[in-house]
């Protein structure tokens, strides 16, 4: 198997989406390691990078993807520093989906040529789905494997055929698309999946599953030839019929999912939402020690966040370090020092400011139910500036059913299945992180939910998470 080193001039860029990129992988992920950061700052630094591709080195080959700019001519400057046992390969590919489809194509087996052109097309999905004309891959050199759907994808007239519902909830995008692709791997067999009257795409290929763009309720055929297709074609189909949204986890996952979907007990209210704080004007002599407020509680917020990130594992480790990413952001650091030196406006009210603006750019569309993280990052920053205890869930001594408008994700990752019987939100949504880790920790679930009338503290209520539905119980 290749090795796979990930180039970022941040470390939390580059552990969040390696986190990201594990997720997909399964039991057996590829070696990867994460060159990231200079001394105590951003950057990169070639000999790092060198040692990286040291550790992960393999007779297959290790691939190399990079963020911007200096990650680039670093990267060249450690092969000059490097004495590898195979080939290494710099690859354009984008960083985050490049390194998910480099994993998932790795973990099923492909050479670094095939690798590397799949990380190249990371950006299909997107780019289809958003009407633009997808990049022109790889493919150019001899040899390489092309996992795109371009691979002998026309049905054959011997070919092994089946069409299935698709009744997972995410339908065929990246996480039920990257265990397909593992399972396919396992059988010799070419297997492609098509939508009615469309190009067959190979189900090899995480980034040309993806771009089908296969929704919950959609028929798919599938189709393979090979020694095993039949084999291949049966497994296929029992991944794209499990109704748990993550097709391919175990049992244990849809149990999370859908085994214990409804709960009763007495409602108990999280503490409103934060107003914005007052806008204390600041003289210009001062607004440099403010500004250094505000970087300080972004350190402190991030590191707290990124060393709660790394005492949990799966998709709570990996939202905890994406927030602890956004919370160091020194771009969200800028803007919040811009408004202290142009507006004059104390450090809290800076955070506030330059939160909510990416808040309301967030508001519309499908990046609505991540605005939840930046609020949670945004009131543990004007908690600490203020000397004040960080938000939480609130605590009682029997089982509750909990009731917020919104939860953060550093709250979410706080909750007991022992003690809190459900979790209802009255904005997010299915696919909020709130709900993912509510999910995955056995809590039933509510986003977005239409409270019943006069509902109070310590009323009984009924909750259902497959209905999405919040009623007061009998």
């Amino acid at each position: 198997m290749i090795g796979i080193v990930v180039v970022s001039h941040s470390a939390e860029l580059g552990n969040a989406a390696v986190g990201l990129a594990l997720q997909m992988a399964g039991d057996s992920p590829p070696p990867i390691e994460v060159a990231a950061g200079s001394g105590d700052g951003f950057g990169t630094e070639a000999t790092a990078i060198a040692d990286a591709i040291g550790r992960v080195d393999s007779p297959d080959g290790v691939l190399v993807l990079m963020d911007l700019g200096s990650a680039v001519l670093n990267a060249e400057m450690a092969l000059e520093l490097s004495a590898p046992s195979g080939p290494v390969r710099l690859t354009p590919a984008p960083l985050v989906e490049g390194l998910v489809a480099a994993v998932v194509s790795a973990v099923g087996g492909a050479g670094l040529a095939a690798v590397d052109a799949e990380a190249r097309r990371g950006l299909m999905a997107k780019e289809q789905h958003l009407g633009n004309e997808p990049g022109s891959g790889p493919g150019d050199e001899p040899g390489d494997e092309l996992r795109d759907g371009s691979e002998s994808t026309a049905p054959d007239a011997e070919a092994v055929q089946a069409d299935v519902r698709v009744t997972g909830r995410d339908g065929l995008h990246a996480r039920p698309a990257a265990a397909l692709v593992r399972a396919v791997s396992k059988f010799r067999a070419t297997v492609t999946v098509s939508r009615p009257g469309g190009q067959p795409a190979s189900a090899s290929s995480v980034s040309a599953l993806a771009a089908l763009d296969v929704r919950l309720g959609d028929v798919v055929r599938v189709s393979a030839t090979g020694d095993d297709a039949q084999a291949a074609v049966d497994e296929v189909v029992r991944l794209a019929a499990l109704d748990d949204g993550h097709a391919g986890d175990d049992a244990s996952a849809q149990d999370n999912e859908s085994g214990s979907e409804v709960a009763v007990g007495p409602a108990v209210f999280q503490d409103p939402p934060n107003c914005e704080p007052p806008a204390a004007f600041v003289e210009r002599d001062d607004r440099p020690a403010e500004r250094d407020k505000v970087s300080e509680a972004s350190r402190v917020v991030a590191d707290v966040l990124a060393e709660r990130a790394g005492k949990v594992d799966g998709d709570v480790s990996t939202i905890l370090r994406a927030d602890a990413a956004m919370a160091g952001d020194p771009a969200f650091v800028r803007a919040a020092h811009q408004f202290i030196d142009a507006d004059g406006v104390s450090a809290p009210a800076a955070v506030w400011r330059a939160a909510q603006t990416i808040i309301d750019a967030l508001s519309h569309g499908r990046l609505a139910e991540r605005a939840a993280d930046l609020v949670g990052v945004r009131d543990r920053m004007i908690a600490e500036l203020a000397g004040r205890d960080w938000p939480g869930l609130p605590t009682r001594d029997f089982r509750f059913v909990l009731i917020a408008d919104d939860l953060t994700p550093a709250d979410a990752a706080e909750l007991d299945a022992s003690t809190c019987a459900a979790v209802v939100t009255v904005h997010g949504g299915p696919k909020s992180h709130t709900a993912i880790i509510a999910r995955g920790l056995g809590i039933p679930a509510v986003s977005n939910a239409d409270l019943p009338d006069g509902l109070t503290e310590g009323m009984m209520v009924r909750v259902d998470a497959g209905r999405q539905s919040v009623t007061l119980a009998e």
